[in-house]
């Protein structure tokens, strides 16, 4: 798992002057069978969005109206002329990034609250920024991006709710798993062969809208989302309305279930959700644990101690570091396999120049390892991850047989 993107914090722009003087306390209702504090939940609230078109978008404004205390939205795409016929946005936002454009659009209305963007692939982004995450939507366009953002859910714990919509019956879906143990169902856990043979070609249902109803791009296959705009809209209000639930814990129970509604008939159905023990998907659960310093400051002697594995009578097995991949050799124009032994970005063509002849050298696949044998980096656990190429580290993977455990960085305020 190789991530190369983050999140960027969208600052507070001086037309939000009058936003800010806006206080939910003054409209938050008394909710029939609240049991806290409304106004302190939705303070605490992290909320995640991964994919920012029609449905996504409108959950995201939701949550800004709702002033929540933290909003991370992600998306890699861009907004289209089509994108006026079902999301909610201007034609000043063409062209531009969603997950930025949509992030602005929310500080502008909510200046208390934290609001990250990242316009790039969930699948690019560590694990470590998903820490702390309250509630995760996922209101993306394809299967793969659907598993990978439950693979991720799963490993770390993370409610997820996935909302789409099927424009044909004008049906609003709103899914939603718990993560509470490692045998939870998953995403994929609902995924047949259909849905496999879609995945394996690559299937985008984008709501951009496109020429032809099935076309090829960069070797996907691409078919618009036919809906309108208010069933779009629908589905996204369900979505956050079904966070706010679980935030304030509202209502029976609604983990693990799928509830749909048509507006046909306006009738709902609620169906449970379970666990496929065929499921392709690694059901398990990793601990998280806070290094004891920045990641970059420890030594790979301190991780495996951070880890806490030996408590239980295990080393490490291997260990990742989000970010990097680590080469022991490359080859240059000598023609001969030089040692590196250092950690270098996936995006990194080349890892230093040779002594010898001066010129690049390049890692060699066979000696590059996303997941680092402990047996090849034995000899250096006194060095730093600074002083082997991670300068800059979001999270460290140390994985046994029995366990993994995600080390993360300390708080914010706890750094120099």
């Amino acid at each position: 798992m190789i991530s190369s993107v983050s999140f960027t914090e969208v600052s507070s722009r001086s037309a939000c002057r009058v936003a800010s003087r806006a206080r939910r306390a003054d409209r938050v209702p008394a909710l029939l069978g609240l049991k806290g504090d409304a106004n302190k939940a939705l303070d605490d609230l992290v909320a995640m969005i991964v994919g920012v078109g029609a449905v996504g978008a409108t959950t995201a404004l939701s949550f800004a109206h709702l002033q929540v205390g933290e909003l991370r939205l992600v998306d890699r795409g861009c907004f289209k002329p089509a994108s006026l016929i079902t999301q909610p946005i201007t034609p000043a936002l063409i062209g531009q990034p969603k997950a930025t454009a949509i992030a602005r659009l929310c500080k502008d209305i909510s200046p208390r609250t934290r609001v990250l963007a990242c316009d790039g692939p969930l699948q690019a982004l560590a694990l470590a920024d998903l820490a702390r995450v309250n509630v995760l939507i996922v209101a993306g366009d394809n299967l793969t991006l659907l598993r990978d953002t439950g693979q991720r859910c799963l490993n770390l714990g993370i409610r997820m709710i996935h909302a789409a919509v099927h424009g044909e019956s004008l049906t609003a879906q709103c899914r939603t798993f718990s993560h509470a143990t490692a045998d939870s169902p998953c995403p994929a856990c609902l995924f047949g062969a259909e849905e496999h043979r879609m995945m394996n070609e690559e299937r985008v249902f984008s709501c951009e809208g496109f020429r032809h109803r099935d076309t090829h791009a960069n070797g996907r296959s691409l078919q618009s989302t036919m809906s309108l705009r208010p069933l779009c809209a629908f589905g996204g209000e369900i979505a956050a309305l079904q966070a706010v639930k679980l935030a304030l814990e509202l209502g029976p129970p609604v983990q693990d279930t799928l509830f749909e509604i048509c507006a046909y008939t306006w009738r709902n159905l609620i169906t449970p959700i379970r666990r496929d023990p065929g499921c392709p998907c690694a059901h398990e659960r990793y601990t998280m644990l806070r290094a004891p310093r920045l990641l970059r400051d420890c030594t790979l002697e301190e991780l495996n101690r951070a880890a806490r594995l030996s408590q239980i009578g295990v080393e490490p097995i291997s260990l990742m570091v989000e970010g990097f991949r680590w080469i022991e050799r490359g080859l240059c124009a000598c023609a001969k396999s030089r040692p590196l032994n250092r950690l270098v970005r996936p995006s990194e063509s080349t890892a230093g120049r040779c002594v010898h002849c001066r010129k690049p050298v390049h890692p060699q696949p066979f000696y590059s390892h996303d997941a680092i044998p402990l047996s090849c980096i034995e000899r250096f656990k006194h060095r730093t991850l600074r002083s082997l190429g991670a300068k800059d580290c979001r999270g460290v993977l140390a994985r046994h047989s029995e366990r993994a455990v995600l080390l993360t960085n300390p708080p914010q305020k706890a750094r120099a």
